[in-house]
């Protein structure tokens, strides 16, 4: 419930592999299309399907971390090997790094996480 809580669960590295984790199910799916993928991982996380505008804006999120992260390779790779589990090796990082980055927006929800 505090500004330090949120900062932990967007930056510490358990949550963001538990992310990468996520974004990884997502592109080994057979979803197809950032539209798709972007459904898959939203119901996976809230059990319920986005609406429009949601599904739009982690869309618009994905593609614009996928440009940037393309552009910016070192910055993709320090993102993915976050944490201690094994980063995929055929999986294209630039791609991994912006499903990670939609990813921790879920998981940052107040939909998503647990409050007293």
């Amino acid at each position: 419930n505090t500004p330090v809580g949120a900062l932990v669960l967007l930056n510490d590295p358990s949550f963001v592999e538990s992310a990468r984790k996520l974004a990884e199910l997502t592109m080994r799916s057979d979803a197809e299309g950032a539209a798709a993928q972007t459904e898959m991982m939203f119901r996976r996380v809230l059990s319920r399907p986005p609406t429009t505008a949601e599904r739009e804006i982690l869309v618009g999120l994905f593609q614009d971390h996928w440009k940037h992260y393309q552009a910016e390779p070192e910055q993709a790779e320090q993102v993915v090997k976050t944490g201690i589990s094994e980063v995929p090796a055929d999986l294209a990082k630039p791609e991994l790094a912006a499903w990670t980055s939609v990813a921790r927006t879920l998981l940052n929800l107040h939909e998503f996480v647990t409050r007293n």
